[in-house]
């Protein structure tokens, strides 16, 4: 009996041993996915942003388009 128990024993370790290493496994590839998702996240971020500053840029040509058409407006009104 005393070799079962043993034998027992080495299979709770073995037992053990296994689920804390399926555990880290498992832990690994969901921080892996957690993380490539928040930088995936990020440069959605990024571009975004690089999107916005361009249309702020478009935008600020354009105003200044206007602005140099009504200026000549109003010199032209003025002769």
């Amino acid at each position: 009996r005393e070799r079962y128990a043993r034998v027992a024993e080495q299979g709770a370790r073995v037992a053990d041993a296994r689920s804390t290493l399926t555990g880290h496994i498992v832990d690994s590839i969901g921080n892996f996915l957690a993380v490539r998702s928040f930088a995936v996240r990020q440069a959605e971020f990024e571009s975004y942003d690089k999107l916005q500053e361009d249309e702020r840029a478009a935008i600020s040509r354009s105003i200044v388009q206007v602005e140099k058409i009504r200026l000549l407006y109003g010199i032209a009104g003025f002769i």
